[in-house]
């Protein structure tokens, strides 16, 4: 059987995979380069993908250039490294871009003066988007965004999304509707914009939010769906009746954490869209709701995981609750009991 398994992955490879017919991915070739397994690994079940490193030896070394190459339907997997990018482009072209080790090591980089991505999909199309640090990116103008989804099904999971915005733009971060545009086990965090200092248009599991600022109305989560999110220390704007570094023009919110926030309050509901249950802010009762100190492990260093006795373990819901929290930890805690509020479960 040893001496079978080489064979059976090179014929995988070759019927899942282009594999672009590199001498490195033939593994009876002497020179064979071990990491090209990396390929068969990742990308068995897609129809065609292609890899990205800094060092030359994956397919590309920019990822817009894998974007331009890969077929609709396709991967690409990005390597470890800083990848400086202007306005990323994907049009009309269902995608995955995700990396090969992790947000930690795969840094997407606008040099604080490039836009970071803008998706021109129509309704037909997917894209995904997993496993990144995405940093210093420039909204361009006081209208301006970093990233945009412009229509299609769009999944941003796994990100840091920081340090962006450069004091202008309005909503940075931008899905299409809240139901087709999700932002999963996400910190958004330390983003500067004139207005929306964070994510709009989608829905919101496991997120973390905290240090976003705006000259004129923070609102770092605006007319979006928020799940077990925790929405806390951001800063407020100017002195409106509307502004807020908690949430804005919301539908669907429930096991989540959002107090502590600057402006005029923690919400701004003009129009009654919200649904507000299980979750722990301050002027709203009833449906679960509590108004307490949750009890984080270490505020002032941004560690927002809940201590013990905190009111916010197991006093959510089951409903609409993820199977997973944002450190991918199961969620409820304990069979059988209620999951906590917020992004994170103890």
């Amino acid at each position: 059987m040893n001496k079978l398994l080489p064979f059976i992955l090179l014929i995988a490879c070759v019927f899942f995979t282009t594999c672009k017919d590199r001498p490195r991915t033939n593994p009876f070739d002497p020179e064979f380069d071990p990491d090209a397994w990396d390929l068969i690994i990742f990308c068995e079940d897609v129809l065609y993908c292609v890899t990205v490193k800094t060092d030359g030896t994956g397919d590309y070394t920019s990822i817009q250039s894998a974007i331009d190459s890969v077929s609709s339907g396709g991967t690409i997997i990005v390597y470890d490294g800083t990848y400086k990018v202007n306005d990323l482009t994907i049009d009309n072209k269902t995608v995955t871009i995700r990396s090969a080790n992790g947000k930690s090591s795969t840094i997407i980089d606008g040099e604080s003066q490039n836009r970071i991505m803008t998706i021109k999909n129509n309704d037909s199309h997917t894209f995904t988007l997993d496993g990144f640090t995405i940093t210093n990116g420039h909204a361009l103008a006081n209208s301006g965004y970093v990233i945009s989804a412009k229509n299609g099904t769009n999944s941003f999971k796994n990100l840091i999304l920081e340090n962006s915005g450069q004091n202008t733009g309005n909503t940075l971060f931008r899905g299409n509707h809240r139901d087709s545009t999700i932002f999963e086990a996400c910190i958004i965090r330390n983003n500067k914009s004139e207005n929306g200092a964070g994510i709009g248009d989608a829905t919101l599991i496991n997120c973390l939010v905290y240090g976003n600022s705006g000259s004129n109305n923070t609102s770092p989560v605006y007319g979006s769906n928020v799940i077990n999110s925790t929405i806390v220390n951001n800063g407020g704007g100017a002195s409106n009746p509307w502004t807020t570094g908690g949430i804005s023009h919301s539908y669907l919110v429930v096991n989540s954490i959002i107090r502590g926030n600057g402006g005029a309050g923690q919400i701004y509901n003009p129009y009654n869209t919200m649904t507000l249950s299980y979750s722990n802010t301050p002027g709203y009762s009833g449906n679960g709701i509590i108004n307490a100190d949750p009890l984080f492990v270490n505020e002032s260093n941004h560690d927002y995981h809940l201590q013990d006795g905190s009111p916010c373990i197991a006093a959510g819901t089951t409903s609409y609750a993820p199977s997973t929290d944002l450190d991918g930890n199961p969620r409820p805690a304990s069979s059988g009991t209620n999951p906590d509020m917020g992004a994170y479960e103890k």
